[in-house]
């Protein structure tokens, strides 16, 4: 069964570089800029997060994130299935390493 993913296609903090302008006009066009690379299909879904985050010795600093969600590819499924089946696996290995451990100390039938 497909899951939907989110895809984040701006994530930065103020100080990480390119940020939107100050100037109205230029900060809306800059957003129109990012929502634009989401492919239209999936624009509905689209998500624009502006936070801040505590930074040195008081100061806060702004995050902008944006992204949008699609329903996972053929491929990410399968890798999503294969990446639970190993993670089974090893959770099993480890029980039944436990178990062996177990019996030991204890004995079988206890």
């Amino acid at each position: 069964m497909k899951n939907n993913v989110t895809v984040t296609v701006f994530d930065k903090e103020q100080y990480d570089g390119e940020w939107p302008p100050e100037n109205a006009a230029e900060c809306l066009a800059w957003f129109a800029e990012k929502i634009d690379g989401i492919p239209e299909e999936f624009r509905d879904t689209a998500k624009v997060e502006i936070s801040s985050a505590s930074g040195y010795e008081g100061s806060s600093y702004g995050h902008i994130e944006i992204s949008y969600t699609r329903q996972e590819t053929d491929e990410e499924e399968q890798k999503r299935e294969t990446l639970l089946e190993h993670k089974a696996a090893a959770q099993q290995g480890r029980e039944l390493a436990e178990f062996k451990k177990l019996q030991k100390k204890f004995g079988a039938s206890a």
